[in-house]
């Protein structure tokens, strides 16, 4: 059994990205609906960059 991050998925070429809807309030400043990143090719990649990308989003939160 491995790890469940929130907001991760396998896709089906096999990478791993990070996606998240944005607020509604702070998606019509941006003029984005959602945040993606691709987080790696292997699960261990996923694991070594979710940090980074989650601090990410949740400073584009903030900033807006």
């Amino acid at each position: 059994m491995g790890l469940v991050l929130k907001h991760v998925y396998l896709t089906k070429a096999g990478t791993w990205h990070y996606r998240r809807r944005l607020p509604r309030d702070i998606a019509a400043l941006i003029r984005q609906n959602e945040f993606k990143r691709l987080l790696g090719s292997t699960e261990r990649e996923a694991l070594r960059n979710y940090p980074n990308v989650n601090a990410e989003f949740e400073r584009l939160v903030i900033e807006a």
